[in-house]
């Protein structure tokens, strides 16, 4: 019988450990009641296991000290449970409860084990993708609390080796403007301003349809992109505001950069949310603590570094 009970268990773990993905959203409250429910049959099975191994008058003696807290027929049950016959019974019974507890937990084990594995591959092999979401969140937060229109952009541009930048985080209301490009910048143009000018802005940019040479040559002369790159700019933002990022240390690692389509979009009461200290806080406490998973040289060299 316990052959056919643990048989049929291992087979049962087997197919849900194989069907996990299919069926995780189904029997995740189930998994978690039977998980706890499966530490405590294990817990109180390791405890009978544990007596039966005693001598009879030792599991006797674990009784004494209960006796006055005990009815006399309560008393001789427990003595007759853990001397007689009914023992075997016992520690069956608790066989058939062990083993489909201790299936449980590990099926579990390889659930989370799984998980966890996944995740550091893909912190492994695409670390950016893997930060994102997180940064992407606190961008949408800085977003809401300024209350920035559908018509700007927040995006947050790390400092990388050879004086280039990745975007590493990029939120707007405009779908067309909230992909974020899988590629490093040169520093240059705004980047370049910002970097050595703090909290810059710059809210007087011509209108790129009326005249997108003038536009273009202003992107060019006066904040230094190269014409190349201002031609190609898939949002022709006419407001900028650009704040620094500092780490614990103190050292510049990151820049946050707003961009408005409309021009005089940053006005001081803007700019002093826009510069909220205690949500670059959480978002420089992030890249802190994911400095060692962001950009690895390898990846780095691939694509030109």
């Amino acid at each position: 019988m316990a052959y056919i009970i643990f048989f049929c268990t291992l087979t049962i773990g087997f197919l849900i450990t194989k069907f996990w993905k299919k069926i995780e959203g189904t029997f995740k409250i189930i998994n978690e009641i039977t998980s706890y429910i499966a530490i405590f049959a294990v817990s109180i099975c390791s405890i009978i296991f544990f007596i039966a191994g005693l001598e009879a008058d030792q599991r006797i003696s674990l009784i004494e000290p209960l006796k006055p807290l005990l009815t006399k027929n309560l008393h001789d049950e427990l003595t007759s449970l853990l001397t007689g016959k009914r023992l075997g019974s016992l520690i069956m019974w608790s066989a058939v409860f062990y083993i489909p507890a201790t299936s449980q937990l590990s099926i579990n084990y390889l659930i989370y084990r799984r998980r966890y594995e996944k995740v550091k591959a893909k912190l492994d092999n695409d670390p950016i993708s893997a930060f994102e979401k997180i940064f992407k969140t606190h961008l949408e937060d800085l977003s809401t609390y300024a209350s920035l229109p559908n018509t700007a952009r927040v995006s947050l541009y790390r400092k990388e080796l050879n004086n280039h930048f990745r975007c590493i985080a990029r939120h707007s209301e405009t779908p067309a403007y909230d992909r974020n490009p899988k590629r490093l910048y040169k520093m240059e143009g705004v980047l370049y301003k910002a970097w050595h000018q703090p909290n810059f802005v710059d809210n007087a940019l011509p209108c790129p349809t009326q005249d997108a040479t003038v536009y273009i040559d202003y992107q060019v002369n006066t904040l230094g992109l190269s014409r190349s790159t201002a031609s190609q700019l898939t949002m022709k933002a006419r407001s900028y505001h650009a704040t620094v990022l500092r780490s614990a240390s103190g050292g510049a690692q990151a820049i946050l950069l707003y961009e408005d389509t409309k021009p005089g979009a940053f006005n001081s009461e803007t700019c002093t949310k826009l510069s909220s200290k205690s949500r670059h806080k959480r978002i420089i406490t992030i890249l802190d603590a994911a400095a060692s998973h962001l950009v690895p040289l390898n990846q780095s060299a691939k694509e030109g570094l």
